[in-house]
């Protein structure tokens, strides 16, 4: 028989006998009958319902509470109120100060598990150096991104959004980069599956104020690429770059002021003149076709029309957009890969 098809009045002897030492369960009895001796507390068929149902919600919580007392994950001071509480009925408190205690001890509990839940770390948690001026933070526990997003001024750790549950799940990863002072200089997303840098954002939402050395040590140290960031794409700092026996001035062509480095689905521009970056990718244009062409990524200094004009009057470039683009005329792996991240890239664009 489960305890949802027992009568109130049995289900409540039961938890009685529950209540140890016996000392306490016969104190606990003996309350509980003068409580339901008041003509208040009984209708025409005996003890109320309603009162027999908060009596043994009560006793459950009372029959828990000397594990919860000497339970050192909890709060000291939480478990000396609860001490108190145990204190009170073992004095013989009436039982309707004794189903109050008994509440405000279960509101304790679960506020002090919501605190460890809080401060539950998930994954690694400790910070990385960039170079002299900049240490990296993980925020790897809700309690973490709620303190970052309060100096932050931003959205992480609100309720009702998601990071958590991303960080929870492995899908994504967050970090602050604070100065050597202690000042926050930027919050950013890495997407954990290809190991991109999603969103930078300074303090307030604004444009993250770190130098190309920063971006270029977040790569390194964080293993990770800014391929899908504006900030990273603006500064040069961009995997296939880095690739490119590890420095810009190792472009596969140079055309006029332009240099160049290109691989299967991807072009990585950069003019000398202006000292502006820019990059464009292979990918569908049209859904219904599934027709193909170049998109230039957010950040790019040259817009796409730019860059169709450039193909048009520069042989020797559009020769280079044709080895760049996949053989069979469709995104490359890591293509379809972006397409399936463009929607949430838009999604997360303003995250901050």
């Amino acid at each position: 028989m489960t305890n949802q098809t027992k009568s109130p009045s049995t289900l409540l002897n039961e938890l009685i006998g529950d209540i140890s030492p016996l000392s306490r369960q016969k104190k606990v009895h003996r309350a509980i009958e003068v409580h339901f001796q008041d003509s208040a507390q009984r209708d025409g068929r005996g003890r109320r319902t309603s009162e027999l149902e908060h009596s043994c919600k009560a006793l459950r919580h009372l029959r828990n509470m000397p594990s919860w007392q000497t339970n050192e994950r909890y709060d000291l001071n939480m478990r000396r109120r609860i001490k108190d509480i145990l204190k009170h009925v073992d004095h013989g408190q009436p039982w309707p100060k004794t189903i109050e205690e008994c509440s405000q001890a279960r509101g304790i509990v679960n506020k002090a598990a919501r605190r460890l839940n809080e401060r539950k770390e998930y994954g690694f948690g400790a910070p990385k150096r960039l170079g002299l001026r900049f240490v990296c933070y993980p925020l790897n526990s809700a309690s973490k991104l709620r303190a970052a997003g309060i100096r932050g001024k931003n959205c992480l750790g609100r309720r009702g959004e998601d990071h958590f549950a991303e960080i929870k799940s492995g899908e994504a990863e967050f970090y602050e980069i604070k100065s050597t002072g202690g000042r926050s200089i930027a919050f950013l997303r890495i997407d954990s599956s290809s190991r991109t840098v999603t969103d930078i954002q300074g303090p307030d939402n604004d444009e993250a104020d770190l130098p190309i050395k920063t971006l270029w040590a977040i790569c390194q140290e964080l293993e990770v690429n800014g391929d899908e960031c504006a900030d990273f794409v603006r500064s040069g700092v961009l995997s296939l770059v880095k690739e490119s026996q590890k420095t810009e001035r190792s472009p596969v062509s140079q055309i006029h002021d332009f240099r160049i480095w290109w691989r299967s689905g991807e072009i990585v521009v950069k003019d000398l003149a202006a000292s502006e970056w820019s990059r464009f990718t292979w990918d569908i244009t049209d859904w219904s076709t599934y027709s193909c062409g170049w998109i230039d990524s957010d950040g790019s200094a040259i817009d796409l029309q730019a860059f169709a004009l450039m193909l048009r009057c520069q042989p020797e470039l559009s020769e280079i957009a044709e080895q760049a683009r996949p053989p069979d005329g469709r995104p490359t792996r890591s293509g379809f890969e972006q397409m399936r991240r463009h929607g949430r890239r838009i999604r997360l664009r303003n995250w901050l």
